[in-house]
């Protein structure tokens, strides 16, 4: 590392970040040299590997073409293992990337859940969500991945909150069915009964999903409107429609909306014990540090990981569910 390094003052852009330029002169500062010269270490190897890649791939169609006129008859199976053969190659020249950015979170997310007092990261753990109410708010999968972890207490509420991809693996493709947030919420009461919000699928899916879903009763909503976009089904009815108020399903719509501004919101729910566990649809990959070409010594990605923790808690503040 050059020695006349400059270090970065942290500029508080917003009421969310209040406080954080001393909490990053103190806690962030003294990581960032170390994470700049892992990042110059697997970038250089990253561009050593893309030239190896590129070059294997070149070689890999051209023998791929040539196996597949000279020796394999023309049935395909030399351009698919051409294929399979340049995607495993890119992979490999991408491991440096994806080690730098496991650094920078790995090194950062944690610190910065530390500015929150009662928050903690993992990069990645198991999760058994996703299996328990597969087939419920989730689809059917037959693998997941997923990271980002963090859990804590904020305003009173325990939660609980990764990132997930479900796929589901076929004889020749796989197919990702759910990639997105999954919110667990504990509340301070207690269900007799579960109850799942469903999004609606139209005349045709509705008809096939039925009005028994997993075990539990269809219960129509009281507000029309809302009854376009959702179905209720529950074991209690009374208990559902006490929790399911106007009130609540717009909150849950304000929410979905913070993760889908572009898009149909198709949050699902369910409510059971004294747990709220929403499923949340999402493209965008949360608390992903920027380009490996990007120098560590800025404050880019430091900005874009508060703006998601302060999403993250607008949820919770979104569905208001300390108040119940």
């Amino acid at each position: 590392m050059p020695e006349n390094i400059i270090i970065p003052d942290f500029i508080e852009a917003g009421d969310h970040e209040k406080g954080f330029a001393a909490h990053f002169k103190d806690k962030i500062v003294p990581l960032l040299e170390t994470v700049e010269e892992n990042r110059l270490i697997q970038y250089a190897s990253f561009k050593i590997r893309m030239v190896i890649a590129i070059i294997a791939a070149i070689l890999i169609t051209v023998g791929a073409i040539f196996l597949e006129s000279q020796v394999s008859g023309g049935d395909g199976d030399g351009i698919k293992i051409g294929i399979f053969l340049i995607i495993c190659i890119f992979g490999w020249a991408y491991l440096p990337v994806k080690r730098y950015k496991e650094d920078v979170k790995s090194k950062f997310m944690p610190v910065i859940c530390g500015f929150y007092g009662n928050m903690t990261y993992t990069l990645s753990r198991p999760s058994s969500v996703e299996d328990f109410y597969m087939g419920q708010i989730f689809p059917q999968f037959n693998r997941k991945e997923v990271e980002d972890f963090i859990e804590g207490e904020y305003r009173g509420v325990k939660l609980n909150l990764h990132e997930t991809k479900l796929i589901q693996r076929q004889r020749k493709s796989n197919a990702t069915v759910f990639r997105g947030l999954v919110l667990e919420l504990e509340l301070k009461k207690q269900f007799n009964g579960k109850t799942l919000l469903k999004k609606d699928e139209g005349s045709v899916g509705n008809f096939f999903r039925g009005e028994d879903f997993v075990g539990l009763k269809r219960t129509p909503l009281e507000d029309p409107e809302f009854e376009k976009i959702f179905q209720v089904f529950t074991g209690d009815p009374v208990e559902a429609r006490f929790v399911l108020t106007t009130a609540f399903m717009e909150r849950l719509l304000a929410l979905a909306r913070l993760r889908s501004p572009a898009g149909t919101p198709t949050v699902e729910c369910v409510f059971e014990l004294n747990k709220m566990i929403i499923s949340i649809p999402s493209q965008q990959n949360l608390f992903e540090p920027k380009s490996i070409r990007k120098t560590a010594l800025q404050t880019d990605d430091i900005h874009s990981f508060l703006a998601e923790m302060k999403d993250i808690f607008l949820l919770v503040d979104t569905l208001k569910v300390n108040r119940n």
